[in-house]
């Protein structure tokens, strides 16, 4: 788990960091800078979100799959937020919103459990 969460530090802030600095010195595009950039840090999500699921996991084995499409669709809905805020409300993002609205609906309220798959 220590190992997936210094990958996300690592890819998002030490890697975009180490890209930024060499697409500013050949002199890219700002937009074309902003698109690399919400696509890099979106490889950041699925890394993170493997690391909260799997310390869940850990501590509590027996929490079930609701709980894990919660967590996805959370980051997934939080991403697309988080983007449409930085990128001056490119509003591209907002289907991230909507994938993420969904898939918690897919999970469901309450403390009710979706079927395990075996």
């Amino acid at each position: 788990m220590a190992l997936l969460t210094a990958s996300v530090w690592m890819h998002s802030v030490v890697g975009w960091g180490s890209l930024a600095a060499a697409l500013a010195t050949a002199s890219v595009a700002p937009d074309l800078v902003a698109s690399l950039e919400a696509g890099w840090l979106f490889g950041a999500v699925p890394l993170l979100v493997t690391a909260v699921l799997l310390a869940i996991h850990l501590r509590r084995p027996e929490v079930g799959t609701a709980l894990a499409l919660r967590v996805i669709g959370a980051a997934l809905a939080l991403y697309g937020v988080l983007c449409v805020i930085r990128y001056d409300g490119n509003l591209f993002f907002v289907v991230f919103i909507v994938m993420g609205g969904g898939t918690l609906l897919a999970a469901g309220g309450g403390s009710r459990t979706l079927a395990r798959v075996p």
